[in-house]
């Protein structure tokens, strides 16, 4: 997931600030990117960045360092980035715009689903699922706006309403 969203920003002329655990990932970085940044992943979310996308680790976003954070919008495809509730709160109260990993997963998870039930939807349907991805994205903003409440909480409500809705229908 990374290395797309490395390739999206350098089509479109961005900057690149990268951390990896894995030093063969950051030497194909480093030759797929000449101009790109090396950080340290301990340090990267220190970084002046406009959106802040983890990709990989989990965990990462707790009380202790969610203060360090010098990006206003957090938005990345790494699982259970926040260590808990609270710290969603926080960000909301950091003025930090964050984007919960299953959202911007989303799209994956369509495809996925498509490829397990093979015929019954086609690209068509993966197309305009993942097209709706980005008014989801912008009505849980507006949502989030309107409540004075956390992406994280609003997005969290709205997840389990739906699941909800699909238990009580089976």
């Amino acid at each position: 997931m990374g290395s797309e969203l490395c390739d999206l920003i350098n089509k479109n002329g961005g900057q690149i600030v990268v951390a990896d655990i894995d030093p063969a990932v950051i030497k194909r970085i480093k030759k797929n990117y000449p101009g790109i940044k090396i950080v340290s992943p301990r340090t990267i979310h220190r970084e002046r960045v406009d959106v802040y996308a983890p990709c990989a680790m989990g965990n990462e976003f707790n009380l202790e360092n969610i203060s360090e954070v010098r990006s206003k919008i957090i938005c990345g495809a790494a699982n259970n980035q926040l260590t808990a509730t609270v710290v969603g709160k926080k960000m909301h109260d950091q003025g930090i715009l964050y984007v919960p990993d299953y959202v911007a997963n989303a799209g994956g998870l369509i495809n996925a689903v498509a490829h397990l039930i093979k015929g019954s939807h086609p690209k068509s349907w993966v197309k305009k699922k993942v097209g709706g991805i980005e008014k989801t994205t912008a009505s849980l903003i507006a949502l989030s706006k309107k409540s004075k409440k956390p992406m994280s909480e609003v997005s969290d409500h709205l997840a389990e309403a739906i699941i909800k809705k699909h238990k009580n229908k089976n």
